[in-house]
């Protein structure tokens, strides 16, 4: 997968289908998207469709949904994987805490160097 940034695209075309097509999109106003419409076909195509779909209410409202709907699953992508790292830590001090039990290490010692409590440690024997 490639990642392309718009910040970073140069200001001066490069007279490739991509740079065209990464300008459109990156476009402010309606004047540079039609302009550059205007030097293609496919992007023309593609600038009709957009002005269609944004004229029509209820597709607005359907893009919105969706992306809404996008979003909200990221924040929940986001926050399981915050949660199965934490886990992963977690598993992993207590595999440590084993094993240092298993070399007759003290609680204590188990305990300061795993940042796990002494009840944990416990539970682990």
């Amino acid at each position: 997968m490639d990642l392309l940034e718009l910040k970073k695209l140069p200001k001066n075309s490069d007279n490739t289908q991509l740079w065209n097509w990464l300008e459109f999109i990156k476009a402010n106003s309606k004047e540079e998207m039609e302009e550059l419409a205007d030097k293609n076909p496919e992007i023309k195509k593609a600038y009709n469709s957009l002005k269609a779909l944004s004229s029509d209410e209820a597709m607005r409202h359907a893009a919105h949904q969706r992306e809404m709907y996008i979003q909200n699953e990221m924040a929940i992508n986001e926050e399981r994987y915050e949660q199965g790292k934490a886990e992963g830590k977690l598993q992993e001090k207590a595999e440590i805490a084993k094993s240092l039990l298993s070399a007759g290490m003290g609680i204590n010692f188990i305990a300061k160097h795993t940042g796990m409590t002494t009840k944990e440690i416990e539970k682990l024997k």
